[in-house]
């Protein structure tokens, strides 16, 4: 990571790969990027989450996985330098709640029709 941190096609690449891995190995990695490379353009191109749903069922649960993983984050954006970068994390926390307010009223609807 440290190695490449300032090369943003392999660390884009680098975060496509992990996007698909567990939540700690994700965590960990962002948190090792922004130590290294406090850039907000290359922070915002990575992938910070799995480009897949899996499951069955109520849709809520996994997205209510995503909320918890981007506030498993905001401890690693700190100071003046990431305030950017906290920001972004914070309007995806925001982006998922307000999904899963949508999904709820979706799902008790469809509960309704059947």
């Amino acid at each position: 990571m440290k190695r490449y941190s300032n090369d943003n096609k392999k660390m884009i690449a680098l975060f496509e790969a992990l996007s698909e891995l567990g939540t700690n190995i994700r965590e960990k990695a962002i948190a090792q990027f922004v130590q290294c490379n406090k850039d907000y353009e290359i922070f915002i191109e990575l992938s910070l989450e799995p480009n897949h749903w899996g499951g069955t069922g109520s849709m809520v649960p996994c997205m209510q996985e995503r909320v918890k993983f981007y506030e498993s984050l905001l401890p690693y954006f700190t100071g003046i330098d990431l305030l950017k970068h906290k920001q972004y994390i914070q309007d995806n926390i925001r982006r998922w709640e307000k999904m899963i307010e949508q999904q709820e009223v979706k799902e008790l609807m469809e509960s309704l029709n059947y």
